[in-house]
């Protein structure tokens, strides 16, 4: 019995460890948002909790109880001690059966993780460099983050740790010794920007055009990747 409530406690410890409270919220009222305001509560504090240094969990508190907006949070809305926000969530009265649009209070309460989550953010290779090494550089780092957890999340979007490697590729697709290197190789520095949009839209999945771009990376820089 006492291993049992040892296992427990050390658990909680450990799943409490990785919440990282960001510090950030804001009050929020139902006059600023008018018709699109999805709550029955007039007014509340919107925050925004880290999990694991990667998930991005929105919560919104009123009168004392805090409510789990976002579908991450619910799976750990019993550990924290978060109700369900079905409770508080206002019907749609021009759509009989459904809710409010939730996006505008999710968008804006990640907003407050962005901070945090760039915190640990992509770091481009230096982009003065030899063209081949430098876009082989950046297409050898999209592989290794396109089937990380935060950017199957967030692709390049604003909770995103890797918006600088897509800004990284558009501030040199288009330069000229860029394209020159790659002119007579069957691919050019964009279709890059093309491959690591097509990932951020399918989690991470290749379907045949990707493939496609991924042999023709593989043969103009020399590297085996499938």
């Amino acid at each position: 019995m006492k291993i049992k409530l040892f296992t427990i406690t050390f658990l909680l410890l450990v799943l409490g460890a990785s919440f990282v409270d960001t510090g950030s919220s804001v009050v929020i009222t139902e006059s600023e948002f008018g018709e699109r305001w999805p709550f029955t509560i007039p007014s509340g504090t919107l925050s925004c909790t880290l999990f694991l240094e990667k998930y991005a969990m929105v919560t919104f508190t009123a009168n004392g109880k805090t409510y789990a907006v976002n579908g991450i949070d619910k799976g750990h809305a019993e550990q924290k001690g978060w109700r369900k926000i079905d409770e508080i969530w206002k019907a749609n009265p021009s759509f009989p059966g459904t809710k409010i649009n939730m996006h505008p209070i999710i968008e804006k309460g990640l907003s407050l993780c962005a901070g945090a989550v760039l915190a640990e953010e992509y770091t481009p290779p230096k982009l003065d460099g030899d063209p081949i090494q430098v876009v082989k550089k950046l297409y050898l780092d999209l592989l290794s983050f396109k089937d990380e957890a935060n950017f199957l999340r967030c692709g390049f979007g604003r909770c995103s740790r890797y918006k600088k490697w897509l800004e990284a590729i558009d501030s040199i697709k288009d330069k000229k010794k860029f394209v020159d290197a790659f002119w007579t190789l069957g691919v050019l520095p964009g279709h890059l920007a093309q491959l690591g949009l097509g990932y951020a839209t399918s989690g991470g999945k290749e379907d045949d055009y990707l493939r496609f771009l991924r042999g023709q990376f593989d043969k103009a820089l020399k590297v085996k990747t499938q």
